[in-house]
């Protein structure tokens, strides 16, 4: 799947694709009952200012869906965790399948930055999950913070897109 952006604009570079984006709800839970929600454990992105800008773009998505950022108890416990890795991306191209071998291989092995990020909503009480947003992607480093600042709005916007109104 590849997309403009998505939860890897998260990270704080700007993304050149989306390898994987999953979302997933509990289907027995009645989200109209939520009203506020709380942070949990988080971070784990590029640096302490890109996890500030994560933690804001999440409030405005549930504060969109009608949910109440509070201090302490609340009905909703919002975590997130980032990576980032290094992988290696091979391409091969040219050659046939004819019974003769025409033509040669031409191999391109390039080095990735892929970063991944984890959004888990859980009900405060019982600590169960409620919601899951999981993206996975290529990073680029030369984002500006004003590209950063909005990929990572739209990211979130994206990410959050179904999530279950309580409303």
């Amino acid at each position: 799947m590849r997309t403009a952006s998505l939860a890897l604009a998260l990270l704080g570079a700007s993304c050149a694709s989306v390898e994987t984006s999953v979302v997933a709800s509990n289907p027995g839970l009645d989200f109209s009952r939520f009203h506020t929600y709380a942070w949990g454990a988080r971070g784990g992105a590029s640096g302490p200012e890109v996890d500030r800008q994560i933690e804001q773009a999440i409030d405005v998505q549930l504060g969109r869906r009608g949910l109440v950022r509070v201090q302490g108890p609340a009905d909703l416990e919002v975590r997130f965790h980032a990576s980032v890795d290094r992988e290696r991306d091979e391409q091969v191209w040219g050659g046939n399948r004819s019974e003769r071998w025409a033509g040669s291989l031409d191999t391109h092995v390039r080095e990735l930055t892929v970063g991944a990020i984890v959004v888990d909503v859980f009900e405060f009480q019982t600590k169960q999950l409620a919601w899951r947003g999981v993206g996975k992607g290529e990073l680029a480093a030369d984002a500006s913070p004003e590209e950063r600042d909005r990929q990572i709005e739209e990211g979130a916007a994206q990410l959050f897109a179904k999530f279950p109104a309580g409303k």
